[in-house]
C-alpha cells in the first residue's frame, strides 16, 4: 500500500510541473495568436513577425581548392598533358587516402614532366594574350605542381 501511494503522489506532482510548464509556454504566445495551434500557430506567428533589415552583405569568394581536378580541355595544349597527369595523381592519392595528401601528391608528381613553354603561334588568336603570359610565368609556378593552375591564373605572380 505505502508504495502505492508514494507512486500517486510522484504522478500528481509530475502532473503539476507538466502543466505547468505548458503554462509558462502559453505566456509566451503573442496575443494576436492565443487559441491557434499547430500550423495555424506557425504561420499566425510568422506573419506577426517584422522583417528584419540586414546590413550590406559583401559577398566572400571562396578560396580555391589545389586539390580539386581541373577540366583539362579548356587549357591551352602546352598545359594538357600536364593537367592530366595532375588530375590523375589526385585521383590515385584520394583513393589510397594517404594521411598525408601533400607528400603523396609530391612523391608521384616527381616523375611526371613538367610543363614547357607554349608555342603562341600555334594557338587561336583570342587566346595568345593569355598564351604569353602563361609563358613568362610557367617556370615559376612549375616549382609547385600541386599549385601550378593557381599560380598561372593570378595576376600578381611575376616571372
Amino acid at each position: 500500500m505505502k508504495r502505492l501511494i508514494l507512486r500517486g503522489w510522484r504522478v500528481a506532482a509530475f502532473c503539476c510541473v507538466f502543466s505547468g510548464s505548458a503554462a509558462a509556454q502559453n505566456n509566451m504566445i503573442p496575443p494576436a495568436c492565443a487559441g491557434n495551434t499547430g500550423e495555424a500557430l506557425r504561420e499566425c506567428v510568422r506573419d506577426i513577425t517584422p522583417p528584419q533589415q540586414i546590413e550590406q552583405l559583401t559577398p566572400i569568394k571562396p578560396a580555391p581548392d589545389p586539390t580539386q581536378p581541373i577540366n583539362c580541355p579548356r587549357l591551352l595544349p602546352a598545359d594538357q598533358a600536364f593537367c592530366v597527369s595532375r588530375n590523375e595523381i589526385i585521383l590515385e592519392c584520394r583513393k589510397n587516402r594517404r594521411p598525408d595528401f601533400g607528400k603523396c601528391f609530391a612523391q608521384y608528381a616527381a616523375h611526371v614532366p613538367a610543363p614547357a613553354a607554349a608555342d603562341c603561334a600555334r594557338v587561336r588568336a583570342e587566346l595568345r594574350p593569355q598564351c604569353k603570359r602563361r609563358n613568362t610565368k610557367y617556370m615559376k609556378c612549375a616549382a609547385d605542381p600541386l599549385h601550378y593552375f593557381m599560380c598561372i591564373e593570378d595576376p600578381g605572380v611575376k616571372k
